[in-house]
């Protein structure tokens, strides 16, 4: 099914705007304009952005300054659609990518305290491997996490 990225984009930031608001959350979407539409799953598609989100929110507090702040990217090309969520955190070590991908496991930060069971980036890892895509986790720099999925057109 075709959906527009830039839609789904929207629709989501605008659900998690209230719950940012609550929370003292500088949610921020830079959706490229225009965006053509893509033959993926919008019910997945909107579940990778509900996932990515709320990890972001979970965990992207800048431990220097306690703020929290998130930013949702969508742009495509001719070949791909990527959506970027990216936050402000401390971030995930290299050497934890391979296992955060594989469920029931969790980062660090997320042991302290934060609920949640592992699942989420392991569901989306899936769902963009369905759409001929894939995930990225990226360090976001000068700190925080850069999750990056990028699905065929």
């Amino acid at each position: 099914e075709a959906g527009a990225f830039g839609v789904l984009g929207d629709e989501v930031v605008g659900r998690h705007e209230a719950q940012a608001r609550q929370r003292d959350v500088g949610l921020r979407a830079s959706i490229a304009p225009g965006l053509p539409k893509a033959c993926v799953d919008p019910a997945r598609v909107r579940q990778v952005l509900d996932n990515l989100l709320t990890n972001a929110m979970r965990y992207g507090r800048d431990s220097e300054t306690g703020q929290l702040h998130v930013t949702v990217s969508l742009t495509a090309n001719a070949a791909h659609a990527t959506v970027a969520v990216i936050d402000r955190g401390s971030g995930v070590f290299v050497a934890e990518i391979d296992r955060l991908l594989r469920p029931f496991e969790r980062g660090e930060s997320a042991r302290s305290g934060s609920t949640g069971a592992g699942l989420g980036l392991p569901i989306v890892d899936r769902i963009a491997r369905m759409h001929a895509g894939s995930l990225r986790l990226l360090p976001n720099s000068p700190r925080g996490l850069r999750a990056e999925v990028t699905i065929a057109r």
